[in-house]
């Protein structure tokens, strides 16, 4: 069985190539456009492992990734947060909202699947 994956990101382009990427490496994978529709497809079902952009309106990473940690069924759900942000800072931040994984915007299809791959088995 497919472990399923849930990508939010703002960008629909973004989306298309995680989503693409994922797939071809033998994910399941859902999307959402931003942090408040992701919490309600977390509310609704179960993943294996979020990949999360930091910038985003309405709500971003940060605090979609604190709110995804309230989640019961998403405690110890792992976050891999994407951002094109190079500053430590932003990585720090992060950790701290309980990303486990930061990967710096632009990467590679190979280092992006290897990665997930890795967290998430």
């Amino acid at each position: 069985m497919s472990k399923k994956i849930l990508v939010i990101d703002d960008d629909p382009k973004m989306l298309v190539l995680e989503r693409t990427i994922l797939v071809q490496g033998g994910f399941a994978v859902e999307t959402a456009s931003d942090g408040v529709e992701g919490l309600e497809k977390l509310q609704a079902g179960r993943y294996d492992g979020i990949v999360l952009d930091v910038m985003m309106p309405r709500m971003d990473g940060y605090e979609t990734a604190q709110q995804i940690k309230k989640l019961e069924a998403h405690k110890t759900t792992p976050i891999v947060m994407v951002t094109a942000s190079t500053e430590r800072s932003a990585m720090s931040q992060g950790f701290r909202s309980g990303a486990i994984a930061f990967l710096t915007k632009p990467f590679t299809a190979k280092k992006f699947l290897s990665m997930i791959q890795t967290i998430i088995r």
